[in-house]
């Protein structure tokens, strides 16, 4: 009568073809790579996030003729609501203000509220778009607005510019509305005119009854 053994031993004890464990092999490296890959690209995107997410304006890179130059200027005329020079008088997150001191295109108005292109849409969130124009409180520009949820803004591809930049789009814009509005003069610089349009008996009558007494004691002759 034969006996027979039997004896357990753990797989991972058992002698592996060398063929086998070198496919095994190189599809762990395949896999690691293709993860570092992965890994690779999401943490480039987030450090560089802000230059994927810049604004590119498009455009033909070569120089442009002054007829070029001219008709790009007519279209931008054109396809804005507005056009206008004006200085920055407040700013917000949400809101800029300018005082106008010339409209070829638009209401005429003395000042003038538009969008930053920041819109917020909770507590906690807030949209904008890298292609907004970003504006300085004091500075002075030269601003082709678009429509923007109901209301108007300005990006960075139009002609939006520093005013002290504008000095060609002026004259193109003159010759486009050679009538554009200008808000009224002060009241200080009219009062001036007027006084300097005047005789000197009516000049010193006019400013006693602008100026209050204590403010116009200059002009009374001394005590005798």
């Amino acid at each position: 009568m034969s006996s027979s053994t039997c004896v357990l031993f753990d797989d991972s004890s058992r002698p592996v073809n060398s063929g086998v464990r070198s496919l095994f092999l190189w599809e762990v490296e395949v896999h690691m790579k293709r993860l570092l890959l992965i890994l690779f690209f999401l943490t480039s995107s987030v450090l560089s996030s802000e230059k994927a997410f810049a604004c590119v304006c498009g455009g033909d890179p070569q120089p442009l003729s002054e007829e070029e130059k001219r008709a790009i200027l007519r279209r931008e005329f054109n396809q804005s609501i507005a056009v206008f020079a004006g200085e920055v008088v407040e700013i917000d997150e949400f809101n800029v203000k300018f005082k106008i001191s010339k409209m070829w295109k638009g209401d005429s108005t003395n000042e003038l509220t538009m969008s930053t292109g920041r819109i917020k849409i909770d507590e906690t969130h807030v949209r904008s778009s890298s292609c907004d124009y970003r504006f300085k409180l004091g500075e002075k520009y030269l601003v082709y607005a678009g429509k923007f949820e109901g209301g108007l803004v300005a990006y960075k591809c139009t002609g939006t510019k520093p005013f002290a930049d504008a000095e060609r789009d002026l004259k193109e814009l003159d010759n486009l509305n050679p009538s554009p509005y200008q808000p009224p003069e002060s009241d200080a610089y009219l009062l001036w005119r007027n006084l300097t349009t005047h005789s000197t008996g009516a000049r010193v009558s006019m400013v006693f009854m602008i100026l209050p007494r204590a403010q116009a004691k200059w002009l009374s002759p001394a005590p005798g």
